[in-house]
C-alpha cells in the first residue's frame, strides 16, 4: 500500500469514521459520503504528510504541521458528533445540505487549484525548496495562501451541511488558530528568503480573504 493511500485511509478513519463508531449507519449518509470523497481528493492531490519531515523542518515549521493536523481532526470530530449524537442525524433546514455541499465542493476545488498552481513548491511543512519562487498567478493573485482559504472554507461548509452550528463555530476558531500558526511561520520564512520581493507581493494581496484579511 502506498504512503499516499495510507494517509488517505488514516485521515478518513480517524477524522470521519472514529466519531461515528457508535452510529455506524451514519457512514452511509450522503453527507458523510460526500465529506469522505472530498477528504480523499484533497489528500490525493497534495504531498503526503510525514512526521519525520515535520521533525526535520521544525526550525522553520514551528510545529504548525502538528497544529493543523490536530485541529483538522477536531474540526471534523465536533460537527460530526453534534450531527450524529446531539441532532440524531436529522435535517431541519432544506437549504443546509445544498449550501454546505456547495461551499465544500467550491473550497475543495479552490484548494486543489492552489496546490496544482504551486506545484512542487507546495509542501506539508514550512520550508524552502530548490529554486523556490514566489508564485503570484492563479489563486495566488487573489490571496497569498489560497490553499488555506480553501481548507478553512471546507470545514465551514461541512458544519453547515451537517447543521452542526456549534461545530461551525468550533472549526472556525480551531482552524483559525492553526492557520495563524502556519501563516506566521510561513511568512517569516518567505520574507527572510525572498526579502523585498515577498514584501512587495504581500503589500498587494491579503492573506486569506480578498480585500479583508
Amino acid at each position: 500500500m502506498s504512503a499516499k493511500l495510507k494517509s488517505i485511509l488514516m485521515f478518513i478513519l480517524l477524522g470521519i469514521m472514529l466519531p461515528l463508531c457508535l452510529r455506524l449507519e451514519g457512514v452511509l449518509d450522503p453527507r458523510i459520503i460526500l465529506l469522505t470523497v472530498a477528504s480523499a481528493l484533497v489528500f490525493y492531490t497534495q504531498p503526503t504528510p510525514q512526521a519525520e519531515e515535520a521533525k526535520s523542518k521544525e526550525q522553520t515549521d514551528k510545529n504548525s504541521f502538528w497544529w493543523i493536523t490536530v485541529m483538522s481532526l477536531l474540526s471534523l470530530h465536533v460537527p460530526i458528533i453534534e450531527w450524529a449524537y446531539l441532532n440524531d442525524m436529522q435535517t431541519i433546514y432544506s437549504w443546509s445540505f445544498p449550501l454546505g455541499a456547495a461551499i465544500l465542493l467550491f473550497s475543495i476545488g479552490f484548494r486543489v487549484w492552489a496546490i496544482r498552481t504551486l506545484g512542487r513548491f507546495f509542501t506539508a511543512t514550512v520550508q524552502i525548496v530548490d529554486e523556490h519562487q514566489v508564485i503570484q498567478s492563479g489563486p495566488y493573485a487573489i490571496v497569498r495562501h489560497p490553499s488555506y482559504t480553501g481548507a478553512y472554507l471546507s470545514y465551514v461548509g461541512t458544519g453547515i451541511m451537517l447543521e452542526a452550528w456549534w461545530g461551525v463555530l468550533f472549526a472556525s476558531v480551531a482552524m483559525g488558530i492553526a492557520y495563524y500558526q502556519r501563516i506566521t511561520a510561513e511568512e517569516q520564512t518567505l520574507l527572510a528568503h525572498f526579502g523585498q520581493a515577498y514584501a512587495d507581493y504581500s503589500a498587494k494581496t491579503k492573506r486569506l480573504i480578498p480585500f479583508i484579511f
